[in-house]
Formats: C-alpha cells, structure tokens, sequence
C-alpha cells in the first residue's frame, strides 16, 4: 500500500471516527453523520483493495463491526432515507434502522452486537454439555460463550456448515429469519442438538412457528445484554430460550429460574 494511499486512509478514519462521535452524542442520532460516515466508509474499503478493509477497519477505527455495517446500510439507502424525511420533516436512527431492515432493532442503538450474559450461557452448558457451534457471534461474543467452532459477521454464517450441538442468537433485522431457517433444516439431519434465543415478542412471526416444536423458556426479565460499546438504554422486551434435542427434561429443570415454560399441547 502506498504512502500517499495509507496518508489518505488516515484522513479517512479521523473523519469517520468523528462523525460515528458525533451521532453518539445527539440525543436524536442525526441521520446525516451516519450517511457521512456510512460514505466514507465505503470509500475506505474501496481504496483499501481486495482483503485490506477488515485489518484496515480493525486497526483505525473505533467502533464494532455491526456499526460500520450499519452506517454503510444507510449511506447505500440515503436515498429512500432522505425521501421519507421530506415526508416526515425529520427521522431518528432508530426509525431510520426499522425502515432499511423491516423490521424492529433488539435495543435502541446502533449496534446489532448484543451478547448473552455469561449466566445464561453457563445454563447452555449445563443443558448440552458443551457449544459445538455459534452461527451468529464474533471474536468478543466468543470469548464468553466459548464455543468450539464461531462463524462472525464476515464468514456468513448462513453459507456455512453446520453441525452437532449449535447455540444461535440471530441477528436482528431483515437476515435473522433465515438464521432460524437453516436452524430448522439442520435439526435431526446434521444439527444434533440447540438452543436458540430470540425476541419474546415475535411469536405470530412466520419464522417463529418452528420454535413452538421445541420446548420454549420466556424470560420473566430482561436480559441485560452485554455490548462492545456504551449502551444508550437497557432492553425493551423480554426474550425466550427455545432448546431442540433429547434432554428437555435437563433444560426445564435448569432453565426453570429465568422464567416460565412451555410445550405445544400434543393432539
């Protein structure tokens, strides 16, 4: 990489690192600070060349993944996004968010990384004996749930083998349904034994219906999800735990303490 090339990428990334700041600071995150940052990004991976922009990203910039992620899914939509702001006269980031995905965010932030507290990942544990495989993680969500094979957001998760025992908290937004999908396909075929969590409030989805095979626990909380950054607010829903396998006698009785229980009425 030339001089001049990586002079330019460190302009780059004190000006996105600025306008990520910027709308951090905002009570109403402004949505232009993210499209600039979403634009410059882009611009930064395009110059980096092919297999330079995550190493590149990793070492001068200073938010998650799934935030750059987010600021490029809405500079690539700014203009369906500026279009319904005439409309409106303005637009916060989360309603700009539930207008690219569909659908509605786990948290109001920018980030989709939200990990599962080490207490409920000791459960799995004790449930399965062990985590063959997170389908949907990242290198800092591993490091709680310490599972012997992670795909992350780059490995597409979705494109992968999977295998043996899975625990799967999907993302949020338009690609976690099929993260459910593949879930229901692998079952009793490849995937030999699961526990999903997912949002407690989507049980009239079209996805949702598979999950009422399995034995469900709906959290009587909410789960104070970790994050990678400073959370602007804790939960707003309840969450459930779905566990698919032969022991659902070991995960009612361990899983009992987060909440209530339930099983499809057999006819």
């Amino acid at each position: 990489m030339s001089e001049l090339i990586t002079n330019e990428l460190e302009i780059l990334a004190t000006e996105i690192n600025k306008a990520h700041q910027e709308v951090n600071n905002q009570f109403k995150y402004t949505l232009n600070n993210a499209i600039y940052a979403g634009e410059k990004l882009i611009e930064a991976k395009a110059r980096c060349g092919h297999g330079g922009y995550l190493a590149w990203r990793d070492e001068n910039i200073n938010h998650s993944h799934s935030t750059s992620h987010v600021y490029m899914q809405i500079a690539e939509n700014k203009n369906l996004l500026l279009a319904n702001i005439q409309k409106t006269g303005y637009m916060t980031m989360d309603a700009a968010l539930k207008l690219i995905k569909g659908g509605t965010p786990m948290l109001q932030s920018m980030s989709n990384e939200w990990y599962t507290p080490v207490e409920y990942i000791e459960a799995v544990y004790e449930v399965m004996g062990g985590i063959d495989l997170d389908p949907a993680s990242s290198y800092r969500a591993n490091e709680t749930i310490k599972a012997s094979e992670f795909y992350a957001e780059e490995d597409d998760g979705l494109l992968q083998p999977w295998g043996g025992r899975v625990f799967l908290n999907p993302p949020y937004g338009k690609s976690g349904p099929a993260f459910i999908r593949k879930l229901v396909v692998e079952l009793g075929n490849t995937v030999t034994e699961a526990i999903v969590l997912v949002n407690s409030r989507a049980t009239d989805a079209e996805w949702f219906q598979d999950m009422f095979d399995g034995i469900i626990c709906f959290t009587d909380h909410r789960i104070d999800f970790d994050s990678p950054e400073e959370k602007q607010t804790s939960s707003t829903h309840g969450s459930c735990f779905i566990y698919f396998g032969k022991n659902e006698a070991k995960f009612a009785e361990v899983f009992r303490k987060f909440g209530n229980l339930m099983k499809r009425w057999p006819w």
